[in-house]
């Protein structure tokens, strides 16, 4: 960012930051994803919204070598923001996946990791067009998820699953259990 947009080091860290706040949030993408479903399905909106997001922030920035300094950091931002719900959206279902075939779930574990890898190893290429190409990959994940379709789902009781969600977490964290090694 330095070198394109001549930008300080120190201001560079800064837009730095802020960039990364959709990681900063991504409890919250989280609970969204649990709570919060859209059209009736709890996952695959999330990837279309992630990947639509992460293939237009890539795409300006690479068609738009000469972009201003606060449209390159909402770009980036927007980037970011589309990894994030991706990564939430895709932890929802290696959980529930996981739960469903508890046979599979280190393996199931191993495959998020390698793709992860994979995903940052394009990332350092430093090439937005190929940072397009993951983002598209998870609007077609979207596209082809196959959903159970709940349409009669009470969004009258959002805040209440909010609540039940809040409750929940907060009983993972006071067992001790969780804060050992494995």
């Amino acid at each position: 960012m330095k070198d394109v947009q001549k930008v300080q080091p120190s201001e560079a860290q800064f837009y730095q930051g802020i960039i990364y706040n959709p990681w900063i949030v991504k409890p919250i993408w989280g609970l969204l994803t649990d709570v919060v479903p859209i059209f009736g399905y709890r996952r695959w909106p999330y990837f279309i919204f992630a990947g639509s997001m992460g293939v237009i922030s890539m795409l300006l920035l690479l068609f738009h070598e000469k972009l201003h300094l606060a449209f390159a950091i909402l770009s980036l931002t927007g980037g970011g923001a589309g990894v994030a719900v991706a990564d939430v959206t895709t932890d929802a279902c290696v959980a529930q996946n996981s739960i469903n075939h508890p046979s599979l779930a280190s393996d199931v574990q191993s495959l998020c990791a390698l793709s992860s890898s994979i995903g940052a190893i394009v990332g350092f290429s430093g090439v937005y067009g190929l940072l397009a190409i993951p983002a598209g990959l998870v609007f077609l994940v979207g596209t082809l998820l196959n959903e159970p379709h709940s349409p009669n789902f009470a969004y009258t009781q959002v805040r209440q699953n909010f609540i039940d969600a809040r409750k929940s977490m907060w009983t993972t964290l006071k067992c001790p259990d969780v804060w050992r090694p494995c």
